[in-house]
């Protein structure tokens, strides 16, 4: 765990540490790292194309500074995620360590509604990749469909 009191004063002190709801019928949650910069993770199901396909598929996932993490977490439960510690994203926790640090042109801290939105869009996105896979078996079962109707003929 992470000491909030040498964190300098700004919007993170109305935050919480973590947060969990559900978007587009996947589970997102978020939680602050040891720097105190934002993590969101969606769950991916057991069913879902992606989880299945190469890190291709995961990297096209659009998110803040792109899918940083993906992993089964012993439960079965796939996870993918990303972070908001990129170059000219603020951390209240570096910011403690380096007190010198002074914030830089174009550097920002993505805050609570920042990360929330983002896991909202990889629901979202991955809610279209659900969708996109089973029209794909729908049409691929429709193709079959007709080539046994053909072969009947």
């Amino acid at each position: 765990m992470f000491d909030r009191k040498q964190w300098p004063a700004g919007p993170w002190d109305d935050e919480p540490d973590s947060f969990a709801f559900e978007h587009a019928g996947f589970k997102c949650k978020g939680e602050r790292n040891n720097h105190g910069v934002w993590c969101g993770y969606v769950l991916v199901p057991n069913d879902h194309p992606i989880r299945y396909a190469g890190e291709g598929e995961l990297d096209a996932l659009e998110c803040h500074g792109g899918v940083t993490w993906s992993r089964d977490d012993g439960d079965g439960d796939f996870w993918v995620g990303f972070d908001c510690g990129h170059a000219w994203d603020f951390s209240p926790g570096m910011a403690a360590q380096m007190p010198s640090h002074v914030l830089l042109p174009g550097e920002k801290y993505r805050d609570l509604a920042y990360v929330k939105q983002n896991c909202r869009s990889m629901a979202e996105q991955l809610n279209l990749k659900t969708k996109a896979s089973r029209a794909a078996c729908r049409l691929g079962g429709l193709a079959v469909a007709r080539e046994v109707e053909e072969l009947d003929d």
